[in-house]
């Protein structure tokens, strides 16, 4: 009886438990909830000062209720001897919720900090800018639960390619929104239109560069930075900054998700998945913020006073470089006088497009050569096909269209006064810029014929695979070339690096070929038959770089009517899925029956 009685008053107390835990989640999902809508209200209108004073309230309010949550979750939960790193969360919530305390006792010390930071912005601002701070860590801790409690995910029965495109929907609709919002624009202003912020962030998200207004003069420091963060996020991929949250939420990541991402890091092996993920993240941020010093330094910034805005500029160029993205806050971009010519700068810019283009399984292979220690196998043996393809390409595809471009296109008007040297200098940056980045520091519509020609070439072969970059991909180009010299020569097999080609990727290769010029075709065709008035080199320069991810354009784009820019729209967002995904993503492969049927021959050629 002692023990039924006991084993009753176990079991209510675990209901109890749950019945607790379930309130306090839904406490902080209240609470997340009007933490992202007060967050969009500090980040896009522009407040009052009574109205801002409105809102420290409830945030104090909030930070309260957090921190009791908190503190009621600790007491109830029992403490997890088996799992370390649950444990160190769930303290690190504990530590979350008394910095947020420290917050609601100390603001002025706080608002101080901020004061010696961004000295040039008022007391209201500060305001704003302290209140927005103390919003994110709720996000971040409300992303975080949510992806630990919700199974629902790993249920979805989807092509991998479908969930992949429609994260990325989801995303270029909500920086849409984004660019609507009042703060977006300079005060004074004319809002932009819906189509030119679904273009603005349709372009931003799929790091092509393509813009119809000026970010430095059309878009306000918020704006900017909306348009950045679109940028990292469109580069990094969605995908991988939820699959880099679940493995803080759960300490690792289903198995659909690895499926999904091996897809998307074009990696094989599942199992690395979650350490590439890791390494994705550490070698983006040491690499931009490295790149982001050397060229503050280059503007002529120092650290012992620093500049503020300077160092705003160099980190947005930074981050737009190495995603390939071309995005610029200078007004004219690199055509700016004070960058035209600032070699340290552009210097830093092509190595950011080269590394943010050769993809970082390429990046990671390079990293673990082990070149010093005795008892290795040489460095090419440990070199992958992949990456061996892409350096040699990479370095084929830079300096020999920087070379032709030299020799066909005497830039008299564009560059009249630069020397032989600043001339080489400057094809070899259109040669670097023109596979993906979209970064011009000569005006495109100046160019002759030839350099054209070899511009269209090179932005449709586009970056290499697992990169920021987008077009056919370099590996594609090649196996396709190469099987078609292959079977000029009447071999069937395509040997590389003393390795067959499974026929499978030489096939997919090959219909990759196929449908990008299809598109472009398609893509050019229909602007053509809008736009009658334009040349169709001009249109045919405009698809392939939407389609290419690459941004650059010969003075067009701002001058597209409406349906023309919904077809770059198009353009670009299949390109960043992938022309062959995107179209995978909407059936399911059928087996073909194993029926053989007689053979014929038709006339072909």
């Amino acid at each position: 009886m002692k023990a039924l009685k006991k084993k009753n008053n176990l079991l209510s107390k675990q209901i109890g438990s749950h019945s607790l835990f379930y309130y306090l989640n839904v406490l902080l999902a209240v609470i997340g909830f009007f933490a992202f809508i007060m967050l969009i209200m500090m980040a896009g209108f522009d407040l009052s000062e009574q109205v801002v004073t409105i809102l420290n309230y409830v945030i104090n309010l909030q930070i309260l209720l957090f921190a009791a949550q908190e503190i009621l979750r600790a007491l109830s939960k029992k403490k997890d001897s088996s799992g370390f790193f649950n444990n160190i969360r769930h303290y690190g919530e504990l530590l979350l919720a008394a910095f947020l305390l420290a917050y609601l006792l100390f603001p002025n010390t706080i608002i101080g900090v901020f004061a010696r930071v961004v000295p040039e912005f008022n007391k209201n601002d500060l305001k704003i800018m302290y209140l927005i701070v103390a919003q994110i860590p709720f996000l971040i801790v409300i992303v975080r639960k949510v992806l630990k409690y919700s199974q629902r995910f790993g249920r979805i029965q989807l092509h991998s390619g479908a969930i992949f495109m429609i994260s990325f929907a989801i995303l270029i609709f909500f920086g849409t929104f984004l660019f609507l919002l009042p703060k977006a624009i300079p005060s004074g202003e004319e809002h932009l239109s819906f189509i030119d912020a679904l273009f603005t962030a349709t372009s931003a998200v799929c790091v092509t560069g393509l813009s119809i207004i000026d970010p430095a003069t059309q878009l306000s420091t918020h704006g900017q930075l909306f348009l950045i963060s679109l940028v990292q996020i469109g580069a990094l991929g969605v995908l991988t900054l939820t699959a880099l949250f679940a493995m803080f939420a759960n300490g690792g990541i289903s198995f659909q998700i690895r499926v999904i991402m091996g897809d998307v890091l074009s990696d094989d092996n599942l199992s690395d998945v979650t350490s590439m993920i890791k390494r994705i993240i550490l070698y983006t941020a040491v690499i931009e913020f490295s790149s982001a010093v050397i060229m503050y330094y280059a503007l002529g910034g120092s650290f012992l006073s620093l500049d503020i805005p300077l160092f705003y500029a160099s980190v947005f160029h930074s981050i737009s470089a190495f995603c390939n993205a071309g995005f610029s806050n200078f007004e004219a971009g690199l055509m700016n006088p004070l960058l035209q010519n600032n070699y340290i700068f552009l210097s830093v810019i092509m190595v950011l497009i080269t590394l943010g283009g050769i993809g970082f399984p390429v990046i990671q292979n390079i990293l673990r050569l082990k070149i010093f220690k005795k008892g290795h196998k040489r460095i090419r043996y440990q070199l992958t096909i992949t990456t061996k393809l892409v350096l040699i390409t990479s370095a084929v595809l830079v300096f020999v269209p920087a070379v032709l471009i030299f020799i066909f296109e005497p830039m008299t008007f564009v560059l009249p006064e630069a020397s032989n040297a600043s001339k080489l200098f400057h094809s070899l940056f259109l040669s670097v810029t023109t596979r993906t980045a979209g970064f011009s520091i000569v005006p495109l519509e100046l160019l002759h014929a030839p350099a054209v020609l070899i511009v269209i070439i090179l932005m449709s072969i586009g970056a290499s695979p697992g990169s920021t970059g987008g077009g056919m991909k370099n590996t594609t180009y090649v196996i396709a070339f190469m099987q078609f010299i292959r079977l000029l020569r009447g071999q069937e097999r395509l040997i590389l690096f003393n390795r067959e080609i499974h026929r499978e990727l030489v096939r997919k290769a090959l219909l990759i070929m196929f449908t990008y010029a299809m598109l472009v075709f398609i893509g050019t065709f229909i602007i053509a038959t809008i736009e009658p008035d334009f040349t169709i080199v001009d249109i045919t320069f405009e698809v392939v770089s939407s389609l290419s991810t690459v941004g650059l354009s010969r003075n067009l784009t701002h001058l597209l009517s409406e349906p023309s820019k919904l077809v770059l729209i198009m353009c670009m967002f299949i390109g960043r899925i992938g022309v062959l995904t995107f179209f995978m993503a909407f059936h399911k492969p059928k087996l073909e029956p194993n029926i053989k049927l007689p053979k014929t021959n038709v006339m072909i050629g």
